[in-house]
């Protein structure tokens, strides 16, 4: 059973903010776990991403409906983005609104997600109405970018990472069971869905007391559409009581979307000369790191040679060593330092302009 991470916003907040580093969306490798599996009475349950959630067993007297399953019948819910992998490209958005009962005080923060399949790109902008921010991430094939208070740092995606390792709603919203089969079928952001509602019961966390939402699973697909919740309740860590709201759309499924790096973010590492086998690469203003598989004295001499081609004039307090270098440069009043140093098999190369 997986369990909701957060239901009350703040916590939801210093939890995505948290991840924020080290990011989760769309386009898992290996197969994920169903998005929705029919509610167990004992056996495991089955089906694939892309399988339509099923009954494990209708309330007595239940009538067919049209569209598969039947009124009444009970699913679990493990994960509210298996499936979207499947999708060539789509958005989405969601909206969490919490409103602290001794004050009043209404902190809503928002979610926005483009997403492209193949070739991978992603783009999350978050907004908060209580901090009065945004931060934005992108990351496209190898490359991440993450925009905040108007810096930019640009850095290489690490190979290991997939790109559903990133935030996505999974990380604010878990998963749900016991949740009730209505009818009719509906059409719901042009997507033909199963419509599902539930209540508190199917909230795995404690001090919730009372909520009521629904749930639209794709028949094609088995994704979540739209997920709407309204809860009351004490945040057993906090003991912060209050009532939230979660609103959560995927829209604009399989159409054409483009997403690309935002402008003038990693310009420092043009402003100076960077090894062509360059690994790692991460840029910010003022500040240029990367490794290369170079030796030592191949990258020190780069410099040397580079530098005084683009009109830096290196400086006295410079110095080598055995396998570490600072060389300083100045130009037009300006400074910068690079650091050259070895890491194991790589030289690591840090530059710093002022």
């Amino acid at each position: 059973m997986t369990k909701i991470r957060r239901v009350f916003l703040p916590l939801a907040l210093l939890l995505v903010l948290s991840l924020g580093c080290g990011f989760s969306f769309g386009g898992e490798k290996t197969p994920p776990p169903p998005a929705a599996t029919p509610a167990s009475a004992g056996g495991e349950s089955g089906g694939g991403a892309s399988q339509q959630p099923t009954a494990e067993a209708a309330q007595p007297g239940a009538e067919e409906q049209s569209g598969g399953g039947e009124k009444g019948e009970e699913l679990s819910l493990s994960s509210v983005t298996t499936g979207l992998q499947d999708l060539k490209s789509y958005r989405s958005h969601l909206e969490m609104t919490f409103e602290d009962a001794s004050s009043g005080e209404q902190q809503v923060i928002e979610m926005e997600m483009e997403v492209v399949n193949d070739p991978p790109a992603q783009h999350i902008r978050f907004t908060n109405s209580g901090m009065g921010g945004t931060m934005e991430i992108f990351r496209i094939g190898d490359q991440q970018y993450f925009i905040s208070e108007g810096q930019c740092i640009s850095m290489a995606a690490d190979d290991e990472e997939e790109m559903g390792d990133f935030i996505n709603p999974d990380d604010v919203m878990g998963g749900l069971e016991g949740l009730t089969r209505v009818m009719p079928d509906e059409t719901v952001n042009g997507v033909r869905c199963q419509h599902y509602t539930f209540d508190e019961s199917s909230l795995m966390e404690e001090g919730v007391t009372s909520a009521k939402g629904d749930v639209w699973i794709a028949e094609d697909g088995g994704y979540v559409v739209k997920y709407t919740m309204q809860a009351e309740g004490k945040d057993p860590e906090t003991q912060q009581e209050g009532h939230i709201e979660w609103d959560y759309q995927v829209v604009e499924v399989n159409t054409p979307i483009t997403i690309e790096p935002p402008e003038n973010c990693g310009g420092a590492a043009s402003e100076f000369p960077i090894m062509d086998d360059a690994t790692g690469l991460t840029t910010m203003a003022g500040l240029t790191s990367y490794e290369s598989p170079s030796s030592f004295d191949d990258v020190l001499a780069f410099y040397r040679a580079q530098m005084p081609s683009q009109g830096w004039t290196e400086t006295d307090d410079s110095f080598v060593s055995d396998g570490n270098a600072m060389l300083n440069y100045t130009k037009d009043g300006r400074t910068v330092s690079i650091t050259i140093g070895t890491s194991g098999d790589k030289v690591s190369v840090l530059i710093v302009g002022e």
